[in-house]
């Protein structure tokens, strides 16, 4: 549904001859709700839609260079793209949020949970939110780092 609507919207410019198997890019959902109206029914996060578009990306660019490249016998594997970087919407700015809604202070002193930095493993979006400094034309962002 509109899970693959995304997905396919976003990566439709980079399509082109080559085929990138859908095992490569498509995650499972996050939450699986087995009784809803309309049957079973699944749903992604914004994150995984991401890491979606991240993973077709660096697969396909992958796949552009394997082709120059002689053949090595064996399977070829995938290395997709680790990354961190910082956010334009700091920590501080989450921590303070939380504290007003009567958050605990174990969030704000935790790094592996503060979403004012990007945090990117084998191509998929763990922590942050995506802004100017990964997408625009910065010094270092995730653009540069795929490209």
């Amino acid at each position: 549904g509109d899970y693959m609507a995304l997905i396919y919207h976003a990566v439709h410019p980079y399509t082109d001859d080559r085929h990138v198997d859908e095992t490569h890019f498509v995650l499972p959902p996050a939450i699986i709700l087995p009784k809803s109206p309309h049957g079973r029914q699944m749903l992604w996060t914004g994150k995984q839609v991401v890491s979606s578009v991240i993973l077709y990306i660096s697969t396909l660019d992958q796949l552009a260079t394997a082709a120059l490249l002689p053949e090595e016998p064996g399977e070829r594997q995938l290395q997709h793209i680790n990354f961190e970087g910082a956010n334009v919407v700091t920590h501080e700015m989450w921590n303070n949020r939380h504290a007003e809604k009567g958050g605990s202070d174990s969030y704000a002193k935790d790094p592996d949970l503060q979403e004012g930095r990007i945090v990117i493993r084998n191509g998929q979006l763990l922590v942050g939110t995506m802004d100017n400094k990964q997408l625009g034309a910065q010094s270092y962002s995730l653009v540069h780092a795929m490209h």
